[in-house]
């Protein structure tokens, strides 16, 4: 089961809360939520979108380049969305093998918004390098591996 997500457009730099009639988040929606809502970071992406289509299957292929930004830390970001709109799930799962196989790309499950959170509470992963391995010369590759 995945996460649910809803987008609509709007006109200006502020959400249009009043969206949110008719929906379980109404009754969140008070006065004092309007007067002390503030943004905690910013997500600027450049988003291109490549559909992916055949008689069985669609499949949405988007690209987002940009950043997030707290006001104090900026993080970039690069990340591919594959979203199956027809056809079968197997295609979506063939098609991100072989992206995975052809490009230096790795499968992530946080959404830009929990990175964001985790930039403000200093919690995101850094990048971290492998210690060296020493093996023999004449090791086999089975040997390698129980190293």
């Amino acid at each position: 089961m995945g996460r649910g997500e809803w987008e609509s457009q709007i006109a200006g730099k502020k959400p249009d809360l009043n969206l949110a009639k008719g929906t379980a988040l109404e009754p969140l929606v008070t006065r004092k939520l309007r007067r002390r809502l503030r943004p905690l970071f910013e997500t600027r992406v450049q988003r291109t979108v490549y559909p992916l289509v055949d008689d069985a299957h669609a499949i949405e292929l988007t690209v987002d380049r940009g950043t997030i930004d707290t006001g104090k830390r900026t993080v970039p970001l690069c990340e591919i969305e594959l979203e199956l709109k027809r056809g079968t799930a197997a295609k979506l799962f063939e098609v991100a093998r072989e992206l995975t196989a052809t490009l230096p790309a790795r499968l992530a499950v946080k959404s830009k918004s929990q990175r964001g959170y985790e930039l403000i509470d200093g919690e995101q992963a850094l990048p971290v390098k492998g210690d060296a391995i020493e093996l023999p010369a004449d090791a086999s590759a089975r040997d390698a591996f129980k190293m």
